[in-house]
């Protein structure tokens, strides 16, 4: 699972999108067809589900004051969410001065620094429920009796899901750059 953005009118193509009729008759020239196309500034941007959520959050907070709270959950769903070349460009600017300022990169450690913290954290939440399987002879919590099921349940409460949504300026220029290029993007 992970967020698509699609470039609307991306700037230079060179490479057209692929007729899907030729997929049918040459599977191969169509993939290289596919892939020359995807390959290009502008046409494409990918993160999955983990990297997605912090970018698009901190995209939201440095841009509160453009980007309607109404887009907001469009911008964590796969439903086609568009944004204008116009506000493209003026997200790829105001990300540019949080990269430049170096408000990105202590963001980046600040987030990168939860996530060594909460992956400790939860090798010890592991290690409680590791070990309450074993002790009552299950493979899977599943498999646990209710009142043991319920222990489990609490010790699973305890993970820090921090341990996931990695953030990296790498990943930032990346979409400005894209945002740039693309003219305009849907989100799905």
């Amino acid at each position: 699972m992970g967020f698509d953005l699609y470039g609307m009118n991306p700037a230079e193509q060179e490479h057209k999108r692929p007729n899907i009729e030729l997929l049918n008759t040459d599977k191969d020239a169509w993939h290289k067809q596919y892939e020359d196309w995807m390959e290009q500034d502008g046409t494409y941007f990918r993160n999955n589900v983990w990297w997605w959520r912090q970018l698009a959050n901190y995209v939201l907070y440095c841009c509160q004051d453009f980007i309607p709270e109404d887009d907001h959950q469009g911008w964590h769903e796969n439903g086609g969410h568009k944004v204008s070349e116009a506000l493209a460009w003026k997200i790829a600017d105001r990300m540019q001065k949080h990269i430049d300022s170096g408000d990105a990169k202590q963001v980046e450690d600040e987030i990168m620094d939860k996530m060594k913290k909460a992956k400790e954290h939860n090798k010890f939440i592991d290690k409680q429920m590791n070990d309450l399987l074993a002790k009552h002879n299950v493979k899977a919590a599943c498999d646990l009796e209710p009142k043991h099921k319920e222990e489990w349940d609490k010790i699973y409460a305890e993970h820090d899901w921090a341990d996931s949504y990695p953030f990296a300026v790498d990943n930032l220029e990346s979409f400005i750059k894209f945002c740039r290029e693309s003219g305009g993007f849907e989100i799905c």
